[in-house]
């Protein structure tokens, strides 16, 4: 056998021819003191620290158990059973059918192509090109359009003449007619700026501390005269005092009556509404119209007393009816004194002239359309028939719409 080659590394001292392999059977202790001695048998000590004797062997064998064969053996076949002779493959096979062929592309010059005159969107091969027109189609389109506008200024004559509307001299009933000076407007106009003057008439009015002193302001003084000296009574405002300056001038006309009013607040913020007629150049202060008068008062015709000849109030609509005043035959109102604390119940028979004309104070336009807002008026009225309540009356005739004396 060859050696294997020195190892300057090993440290193992060679083997001589004294040296004993194998096992330990030859050693004796004589032969202590030069053979190689195991060391002691290790004694195992358990927790508490006492001894515990190992059964372990004195020998220990190692035999392999892998089995030889030897040449006489007969060698073993496996015995191989074919189940199915299909292979299966993991890998798709490819497509029996082939692949389109692409069409190589050839590079084909285009042709030539001529301009369609009958295209929109076809170019002109001068197109962008400025052109001049001659002189003589510029003063053709000129003159030709001038001639134009003038033939059809000379025609418009005849065509208005055509469309005009063709009236017969024979069925022909329409007139013209001026217009019409509306009556009065004079005194209307003449009215309009004598605010001043009526300011100082009224002024002069209530300030006056005798009926002297009115006498020469009224309208009709001789036939007021007597009346006036039995019911006027002062103001007993200051002769300092003038009219504010939210004074109202209105000039109105009730019937053929054109007159005007002064309405404005008295020193203690009572209102006052003052008439006024023009007599030539001047103006005369209506007495019984400026202060509501009537020939009995509202405390006497509650209680069925005093003459109801000529009563001043506020009229509007009302709904009260009675056994005596029905409504079928009668219309209802509640007439308001002028000074708003006493009212009386008026009725009017709907078939009389009074009736018709207390309906039209109501109504207004061409539908008729009512209203129940009030209205001044001028009553004569009437004593209802015998059981009546004593604040009933009947109106006998409509004197005046207003209180300007008619």
């Amino acid at each position: 056998m060859k050696p294997s080659p020195n190892n300057p590394n090993d440290q193992t001292p060679e083997a001589s021819s004294g040296d004993d392999w194998d096992d330990a059977e030859g050693f004796t202790q004589e032969g202590a003191g030069t053979a190689t001695v195991l060391p002691p048998r290790r004694v195992a000590v358990d927790r508490e620290g006492f001894a515990v004797a190992e059964n372990f062997p004195s020998r220990l064998r190692l035999e392999p158990n892998v089995a030889r064969r030897e040449a006489g053996d007969v060698r073993a076949k496996l015995d191989v059973q074919e189940i199915s002779s299909r292979v299966f493959r993991l890998e798709q096979p490819a497509p029996s059918w082939s692949l389109k062929a692409v069409t190589p592309m050839v590079f084909q010059e285009r042709g030539s192509q001529k301009a369609n005159s009958n295209d929109p969107r076809s170019e002109d091969h001068d197109w962008g090109i400025a052109h001049k027109f001659p002189l003589r189609w510029i003063l053709g389109i000129t003159i030709g359009g001038a001639a134009m506008i003038i033939l059809c200024l000379a025609l418009l004559p005849y065509i208005n003449r055509s469309n005009a509307v063709q009236t017969s001299t024979a069925n022909n009933n329409l007139r013209i007619v001026e217009e019409e000076t509306v009556e009065g407007i004079d005194g209307l106009n003449a009215l309009l700026p004598m605010q001043p003057e009526a300011e100082q008439i009224f002024k002069t009015y209530a300030s006056a501390a005798v009926v002297d002193d009115v006498i020469g302001l009224l309208r009709n003084p001789s036939m007021v005269e007597k009346t006036v000296r039995k019911h006027w009574r002062p103001l007993g405002i200051s002769r300092d005092w003038v009219p504010l300056q939210d004074t109202t001038w209105q000039v109105l006309r009730s019937n053929k009556t054109i007159y005007g009013l002064l309405e404005g607040r008295l020193p203690e913020f009572s209102k006052f509404s003052a008439y006024f007629v023009r007599r030539g150049s001047h103006l005369q202060l209506d007495w019984k119209a400026s202060t509501g008068f009537g020939t009995a008062t509202f405390d006497e015709l509650s209680k069925n007393h005093g003459d109801p000849t000529e009563i001043r109030g506020l009229i509007s609509r009302n709904t009260f009816y009675t056994a005596t005043w029905s409504e079928q035959k009668y219309q209802c109102y509640q007439l308001l004194a002028p000074s708003g604390e006493t009212s009386v119940w008026c009725y009017v028979r709907r078939e009389d002239a009074a009736g018709k004309a207390c309906a039209n104070l109501f109504q207004s336009g061409e539908i008729l359309e009512e209203t129940n807002s009030s209205q001044k008026v001028t009553l004569r009225l009437e004593r209802g028939p015998e059981g009546t309540p004593p604040n009933q009356w009947l109106i006998g005739e409509l004197l005046q719409i207003d209180w300007i004396t008619p």
